[in-house]
């Protein structure tokens, strides 16, 4: 898929996309270079140049119409944080003067690092000006062009009047390259800037109360702080640390360059459905909180190769953050279409990217002030800190980049929504934009996205903890067909213990189990698990199982047993158990797979299920096939699983389909016989194998 197309595909485009703009990332490591040139003070020029986007970028968010959507409190907080920042750059201009430097070069850096982001700007004001109110495209590329020249010549003059021949055509290059790289993003994006709507308010608040959405708004700003102040301690001591500027220059250049291409590669890859989004941004955030603590280590000594490797750790794993968000954004975007009833929301890229913008805004001043302690830290005149006080002021520049990475975390573990989610979203959207409708579906996701819920871990953990030590074989998975419109029942038998435990962990496709409601009550199963397994192991004193049980096993187990979402069973009990199967039908009504374990213990000699083969069927479960062909007139399909404990392996069989012409009894018995008869034939398959 070509860029273009990635981006067509993404609907209304990507507002976390165009928030973090690579060509600033670029300008900024320009600015640090240059300043190094010219006045051997890298910090001076980085901390100037973000001093000087920050005023422009506040100055355009608090100006009307945009600023009518932010609070009286933010407006204060606002004017505050300007304030402060327009006193520091005096400070630094009037008391903390670069002191023993040429003035001429001094007044270049001053001017290159206020210029660039003026420059940027005024394109985006002059496009906004132009190309929304209906202007052609001639007259503004006129405009942009004369004011890109009006910016450069000042620029160009100092250079050739101050610095030597090489130096001065190396910056000029820089510049340029720069220059046009901005066009093209602020180009790039024209299409998504859109002004101020009156009416938006009442969409605002409704998204706002959406669980899922705050959650995702919460971690996409963490991301965005963490990347501006990750980005300014650690790719600005790169960018220094070379001794030439043509290779501080290829430095910073092949920084940006990368990581832009490599969010541009993957915008056009998109992520398996059935890859949770969260799994991958856990990973990312991992990479990244080891490429701060890799960067602590060896910040004294910025031009070795670990601090290279700390740098591309950070970039790595912010890279795949900043991917997985524009992923999500897009799949948010329908979240709040669905929460609110509507089949598109004008509000949510203002919203989002009024809240972006500010965490990116606050981002950037704490990588001010963190620079501005630095190089104030190293005195009047003096070129940056020395290895000695850059160990002491560690912690200073690592606290403010891991504690937004570890909220990022936190956050990413409660975000609700699951691939399996996702995919559900986008099948309801699309019933609803053919006329139908799945109440069912609604009501999940409803409880999964607008209300409060959290992802449950137990069975996760479980898996992770248990899954190594098990050596296992899988038959049969491509006997299955891709999921469609049409659920699977998996059949699968007891063992004892060893058919849920396995399934648990190694069937390749999801699914909800059938559990007795015993082991789906809290308050019921300490008592039900001691009663069934402890009182009758014969070494362990019975005061300390029942202190095991209610304690440590009964509710890890309810813990583990909420994450799977089981649908309980109630023995004994003919009018709950219609429950059992009114809750079956609706989570396949919303295209989930269930797995029962009907065989019957009374039916053997010891009353307890085989360890090996397969005992006699209830033959309840079958009416599942009936009751969903009664209320969706759609076959579901039955698909028999064996788990053989003795040579370790899973086997899945073909699909049964449900005839719903036929008789219900009729079908009832004839599900069971071929089932239980395939089952069968997979263990002496395997068995026959094995002594082959």
């Amino acid at each position: 898929m070509t860029r273009k197309n990635a981006e067509q595909h993404s609907g209304e485009g990507a507002v976390y996309r165009q928030v973090f703009q690579f060509s600033v990332l670029y300008h900024f490591l320009y600015a640090v270079c240059a300043c190094a040139s010219l006045i051997s003070m890298p910090l001076f020029g980085g901390a100037l140049y973000l001093l000087g986007r920050i005023t422009v970028l506040f100055s355009d968010r608090f100006r009307p119409p945009r600023s009518e959507e932010l609070s009286r409190t933010e407006k204060i907080t606002g004017s505050a944080v300007l304030a402060f920042l327009l006193a520091l750059l005096l400070y630094i201009l009037m008391i903390h003067y670069p002191q023993g430097q040429p003035r001429s070069a001094v007044w270049t850096v001053l001017y290159l690092s206020l210029a660039l982001p003026l420059r940027s700007g005024m394109t985006v004001r002059l496009q906004e000006k132009q190309l929304l109110a209906g202007q052609g495209k001639g007259g503004y590329f006129t405009m942009a062009l004369v004011l890109q020249v009006l910016l450069f010549l000042p620029f160009l003059a100092l250079l050739f009047l101050f610095c030597p021949g090489w130096e001065a055509v190396s910056l000029a290059v820089g510049y340029l390259v720069g220059n046009v790289w901005e066009f093209y993003e602020i180009w790039r994006d024209r299409e998504r800037l859109r002004t101020w709507n009156r009416t938006d308010r009442a969409e605002l608040d409704a998204i706002r109360s959406v669980h899922s959405y705050r959650i995702f708004q919460d971690f996409s700003v963490a991301v965005a702080f963490a990347v501006q102040v990750t980005v300014t301690v650690t790719v600005a001591y790169l960018g220094a640390s070379s001794q030439e500027l043509f290779y501080r220059l290829l430095t910073a250049f092949g920084t940006t360059a990368l990581c832009a291409e490599a969010v541009d590669l993957m915008m056009g890859r998109r992520p398996r459905e059935d890859r949770d989004p969260m799994t991958a941004m856990m990973i990312g955030l991992g990479l990244w909180l080891y490429g701060l603590v890799l960067f602590y280590r060896n910040m004294g000594r910025p031009g070795g190769p670990e601090a290279y490797l700390s740098v591309a750790l950070c970039t790595a794993g912010a890279t795949v953050c900043i991917r997985l968000i524009v992923y999500l954004e897009e799949k948010m975007r329908s979240a709040a279409a669905f929460a609110l009833g509507r089949e598109k929301v004008s509000a949510y890229d203002w919203l989002f990217r009024s809240r972006i913008e500010l965490s990116v805004l606050s981002g950037q001043t704490c990588s001010v002030v963190l620079l501005g302690a630095l190089w104030i830290f190293g005195g009047p005149g003096s070129s940056g800190v020395g290895p000695e006080q850059l160990i002491k002021l560690r912690p200073l520049m690592l606290i403010p980049a891991v504690l937004p990475v570890l909220t990022a975390l936190v956050l990413a573990l409660r975000f609700p929504i699951t691939a399996r989610h996702l995919q559900k979203l986008d099948r309801y959207l699309n019933l609803v934009r053919n006329g139908e409708q799945n109440e069912a579906l609604r009501r999940q996701l409803e409880n999964v996205i607008v209300r409060k819920s959290l992802r449950r871990y137990g069975i996760r953990i479980l898996i992770l903890i248990l899954r190594p030590l098990y050596r296992h074989r899988i038959k049969g998975r491509e006997n299955v067909a891709p999921a469609g419109e049409t659920p699977c029942v998996f059949v699968c038998n007891h063992g004892e213990i060893y058919g849920p435990v396995v399934t648990t962990l190694f069937m390749p496709f999801p699914f909800r189990p059938w559990v007795t409601s015993e082991m789906t009550d809290r308050e019921v199963i300490s008592e039900y698990i001691y009663r069934n397994t402890f009182s009758k192991v014969s070494w362990l004193p019975d005061g300390a199982a029942k202190f095991f049980c209610v304690r440590i096993a009964g509710p890890a187990l309810a813990w583990i047993m909420r994450s799977v979402e089981p649908i309980p069973v109630y023995h004994g009990n003919p009018r709950q158990l219609m429950e059992t199967f009114r809750a079956t039908i609706d989570a396949m009504e919303t295209g989930d797979n269930i797995l029962v374990f009907p065989e019957n213990s009374t039916t053997s000699a010891d009353g307890k299920f085989l360890k090996d083969g397969v005992g006699e069927f209830f033959s309840g479960f079958a009416v599942i096939g009936q009751l969903y062909y009664k209320r969706t007139g759609k076959r579901c399909r039955f698909v028999p699983v064996y788990a053989d404990k003795y040579r370790k392996v899973l086997s899945i069989g073909g699909e049964l389909y449900y005839d719903g012409e036929k008789s219900p009894s009729d079908e009832k018995e004839r599900l069971c016989t071929v089932l239980r008869e395939e089952m069968l034939r997979m263990h002496d398959e395997i068995r026959a194998g094995k002594k082959a």
